[in-house]
């Protein structure tokens, strides 16, 4: 008899065990579903933080436009060779090829546009787009141009130079 209680207390508890393990089980899974959506929501606010600052960046950038660069952005294309820049949608076209241009591209193309072969003195881009002269406004700068560079690779003729120190020259050997 002792024998069959044993048994069947053993057999209650492995359903309880059974139960318990359910549970968990179910508290996990609720959990990691939990989880996804905290991580879903926490990247949409992080979108969201982004695009208000960008937004934010964008009206306060065009507000503090340089009197110099709004004269050169009030032409809205420029030729480059082989290429079209559109300061108005910031766009760059090429052989129907379309790139679209962050806005400090733009401005800084369309300073190289007015200023072809002649040398662009790093301090006065500088001051003209970023407003100041800075180690980490300077590789900000560094960064963009090596995008510029990217995208006019496509045409032999154009080159951007970096003179050490100095600053830059958009070379076209020959004027479309």
């Amino acid at each position: 008899m002792k024998q069959e209680e044993l048994s069947a207390k053993i057999d209650l508890l492995k359903a309880d065990i059974l139960k318990q393990q359910d549970k968990m089980y179910t508290f996990i899974l609720e959990s990691r579903l939990e989880l996804q959506r905290l991580n879903t929501l926490t990247l949409e606010l992080e979108t969201l933080s982004k695009s208000i600052a960008q937004e934010s960046n964008s009206k306060s950038d065009k507000n503090n436009v340089s009197e110099h660069l709004s004269k050169i952005l009030e032409i809205k294309e420029y030729q480059i060779g082989s290429y079209t820049l559109n300061t108005k949608a910031g766009i760059l076209t090429h052989d129907n090829r379309i790139i679209r241009l962050a806005r400090k591209e733009v401005y800084l193309l369309a300073v190289f546009a007015t200023n072809i072969n002649v040398l662009v003195e790093r301090e006065a881009i500088l001051e003209t787009i970023w407003k100041e002269v800075s180690y980490l406004k300077t590789r900000s700068m560094d960064v963009y141009i090596t995008k510029l560079k990217k995208y006019l690779k496509h045409d032999p003729e154009i080159h951007l130079v970096n003179k050490h120190k100095k600053g830059y020259i958009l070379i076209i050997q020959k004027e479309a």
